[in-house]
């Protein structure tokens, strides 16, 4: 019987666990140009299980900002957590948006595009994973493995822009580390 205890536990430690496992941080200020302006060469992150930011100063213009990351297969982005926005921009037409496999044109085409939302209408705290698929209808969230491009531009004034991006393992992917850790502990006896 312990030994379905110290199981259980054990299970409940991997499902807990990596909704706030990493934490990495990225960051762009007025002065410090980290994020690539060129939509066809993405700055390439590396995200980890958990939540992910972004901090970002938008230039106004014609600049983009981009980035690209790969979800693995086992992997899902759950959300995308608008966390701050400097308060003038709530006027401003600053745009986000992404595009899958690797390939995004500025200005963008709206049929290569899996999503978009103007950054002036949500508020901070709002989930923009719901409103980019309700964009385009080429997804339901969480979003899926695959190889995902990101941007960001701002027409009118410049500003600050954060966002954390939250993500998990696929639940089966839990369940099968649970299933053999059981199996496991009745093995030992």
């Amino acid at each position: 019987m312990k030994t379905h205890g110290s199981a259980l536990v054990v299970i409940l430690c991997l499902v807990i666990t990596p909704a706030v496992a990493g934490f990495d941080i990225w960051e762009e200020g007025p002065d410090d140009d980290q994020f690539s302006d060129d939509c066809l060469s993405p700055t390439l992150l590396s995200p980890e299980v958990g939540f992910n930011s972004i901090r970002l100063w938008i230039s106004e213009g014609e600049e983009y900002d981009t980035w690209a990351f790969t979800l693995p297969q086992d992997w899902t982005l759950e959300a995308i957590i608008l966390t701050e926005r400097t308060p003038g921009l709530r006027e401003a037409e600053a745009s986000f948006f992404f595009a899958k496999d690797g390939f995004l044109q500025c200005p963008p085409s709206v049929e290569e595009l899996y999503g978009w939302v103007v950054l002036s209408e949500p508020d901070p705290a709002d989930d923009l994973l719901p409103l980019l698929s309700e964009s385009a209808d080429r997804f339901d969230p969480p979003l899926g493995a695959g190889h995902w491009v990101w941007a960001v531009r701002c027409d009118d004034q410049a500003g600050w822009f954060g966002m954390d991006f939250k993500i998990s393992p696929e639940p089966s992917s839990l369940l099968l580390l649970g299933a053999g850790s059981l199996w496991l502990s009745r093995r030992r006896r």
